[in-house]
């Protein structure tokens, strides 16, 4: 069985803590089928480029957010894939709704989304650090590790991309923590330690090698 292991950045200001007493309603919005790579792993088979309609979007957060205040609960609103970044223009519209009703309902909300992180960009990280989006990088440990099971889905290695994106995410990790999520597999977990401590590594040098 595959084993997730979250490594959380240390920063000086904390992920959004829980509200007392509220309940989490968790909607998850899967933006598109799609995904730029081939994870050895995945369980969703074949990628299609099938992408989330607007008006279904929307119904959803509509949804979301009557549940949510007719039952007292805090939202948290996750954006999957596929690879969501491939539909990112449409993941930042959403958020930049989702926030918006949620300081006009008054209803608690958070947001994160799960990425390969090989679209992720400078502008990117401000604006979903800013529209309050908690990003979770996959990213498999050593390079060794990663390329093992996690190619680009024409071939090739996405190391060094998801390791640019892990820089980025470092760079603000002071305004905007993140977590990297590490998947154990059987070719792997020889090797789970070397991983480990080079991701803690990065952590704390603060720069990627």
């Amino acid at each position: 069985m595959h084993r997730l292991t979250q490594l959380r950045a240390p920063a000086q200001r904390a992920a959004p803590a829980p509200v007392t007493g509220a309940h989490t309603l968790d909607v998850g919005l899967v933006l598109t089928h799609a995904c730029n790579l081939a994870c050895t792993y995945c369980y969703t088979g074949e990628k299609k480029r099938v992408r989330m309609p607007v008006d279904i979007a929307t119904r959803a957060l509509d949804f979301a957010f009557a549940t949510a205040t007719q039952s007292g609960a805090r939202l948290q609103l996750s954006f999957f894939g596929g690879e969501p970044l491939l539909e990112h223009e449409l993941l930042v519209a959403l958020a930049e709704q989702a926030r918006a009703r949620s300081d006009a309902l008054g209803c608690p909300l958070l947001m994160q989304m799960t990425t390969n992180g090989t679209l992720l960009t400078h502008d990117l990280v401000l604006r979903l650090g800013a529209l309050g989006v908690h990003v979770a990088l996959s990213l498999d440990g050593t390079r060794v590790q990663h390329e093992a099971v996690r190619p680009n889905a024409g071939g090739g290695s996405s190391y060094d991309a998801t390791r640019r994106a892990l820089q980025l995410l470092m760079d603000q990790r002071e305004r905007w923590p993140f977590d990297v999520i590490a998947v154990v597999d059987p070719r792997t977990v020889d090797t789970l330690g070397a991983g480990v401590r080079e991701l803690l590594d990065v952590t704390e040098r603060g720069r990627s090698p």
